[in-house]
């Protein structure tokens, strides 16, 4: 159970919008991870609120450090090949090297992007904004590629 957490949506959003989530991460019943690499662990390193939140995770366990170069090398072939629509080839990366399929944004041009079946599918990408997706982390939330498995 995976989801990527893009920086505007940490630095923008609402509380009561980053609730579901920050219930869902740090919950003891389900095993929420938060996934990080490449160029966002460094986008969020620049916030102190990323830093806290990547600190709280990784103590609980619940942050999954993809490879910094496998994420880079998979950003600079999105690159090259010009197959985003977003300047953000390096969230895309992270989605499908580690098989997250939850991103909580509000950036329109990342979410085409994410939504792409080109790009990300079996299972899709979808979309987190605010509370009333909520039922989106706990539906979408997990996949096998994730590394994790759904618990009933």
């Amino acid at each position: 159970m995976c989801l990527i957490l893009d920086v505007n949506f940490l630095s923008a959003a609402a509380e009561s919008d980053k609730k579901p989530v920050s219930d869902w991460l740090f919950s003891d019943r389900i095993v929420g991870k938060m996934v990080v690499g490449g160029k966002l662990t460094e986008e969020l390193e620049q916030f102190e609120k990323g830093i806290d939140l990547m600190r709280r995770l990784e103590r609980r366990g619940r942050l999954r450090k993809e490879n910094n170069l496998m994420v880079k090398n998979k950003t600079q072939e999105l690159i090259d090949n010009n197959s985003c629509k977003s300047n953000d080839q390096h969230v895309i990366a992270l989605a499908i090297l580690s098989g997250a399929r939850i991103l909580c944004s509000f950036d329109k041009n990342l979410h085409s992007d994410f939504k792409d079946k080109k790009m990300i599918d079996q299972p899709r990408g979808r979309i987190y904004q605010n509370a009333s997706h909520k039922d989106r982390i706990q539906r979408y939330g997990h996949t096998s590629a994730c590394g994790v498995k759904k618990e009933n």
